[in-house]
């Protein structure tokens, strides 16, 4: 479980340096999209989309 939040913490920083969504999935190793979408979006209470638009 720590190295899920582990992984979300750098996805969360990924997605603000730019990254896309599926960028910032694939690169930390979840397979998934939106497998990726909700598990972050339960542990941010936003969906990744919401960050990465802000830094577009």
């Amino acid at each position: 479980l720590w190295q899920q939040q582990l992984r979300l913490k750098k996805a969360y920083s990924k997605l603000l340096q730019g990254r896309t969504v599926s960028q910032a999935c694939y690169e930390l190793g979840f397979n998934c999209p939106s497998h990726f979408s909700r598990l972050f979006k339960q542990a941010y209470g936003v969906p990744p989309a919401n960050i990465a638009k802000k830094n577009h």
